[in-house]
C-alpha cells in the first residue's frame, strides 16, 4: 500500500488504497519504484549503500555513454593531428578523474562508503567533461 508515514483517518485510508489500486493499474512502474525508493530510505546503512551503489552506478553508466557519444562526435570532426591529440587528452583526463575520484573521498568511515562515493564523484566529474567537450564541439 502507499504510504507515507502517518496515521490518516478511515476515509483517508480508503482514498490511499484506492490511489494504490489505480496505480497498479495505470502506473505499475511508479509504484514498483516508490516501494523500492521507501525501502532504500528505510533499511540499513548497508542496504542504503547497496541501493546508492546501484543508482550512482547507472548514473555513471549513462554518463559514460554520453561521454563516449560527443567524444566520438568531437574526434570526428578533428583532422589527425587534432585526433591524436584529443585521444591523449582524454586518456589523461580518464586517469585523472580515477585518482582524483579517490582523493575526493579519502578518510571516509568504511570501504564500502568510499566506493559508492567514487562512483558518484566519477559520474559528477564526467558529466562536467561531456560539458566541455560539447562546448569544444561548438566552438570548432
Amino acid at each position: 500500500m502507499f504510504y507515507f508515514g502517518f496515521d490518516v483517518s478511515q476515509t483517508a485510508q480508503a482514498f490511499f488504497q484506492g490511489l494504490n489500486a489505480l496505480l497498479e493499474i495505470y502506473d505499475p512502474d511508479f509504484l514498483q519504484a516508490w516501494h523500492k525508493k521507501s525501502e532504500c530510505q528505510s533499511a540499513s546503512t548497508a542496504k542504503q549503500l547497496a541501493c546508492q551503489r546501484i543508482a550512482y552506478t547507472k548514473e555513471m553508466a549513462a554518463a559514460e555513454a554520453e561521454l563516449e557519444r560527443v567524444y566520438r562526435k568531437l574526434y570526428a570532426k578533428r583532422d589527425t593531428e587534432g585526433q591524436a591529440k584529443l585521444k591523449k587528452a582524454q586518456a589523461l583526463w580518464i586517469e585523472f578523474r580515477n585518482a582524483n575520484a579517490v582523493f575526493l573521498v579519502n578518510g571516509l568511515k568504511n570501504e564500502q562508503q568510499e566506493a559508492v562515493s567514487q562512483i558518484k564523484e566519477k559520474a559528477n566529474m564526467t558529466q562536467e567533461r561531456i560539458k566541455v567537450l560539447e562546448a569544444e564541439l561548438e566552438t570548432k
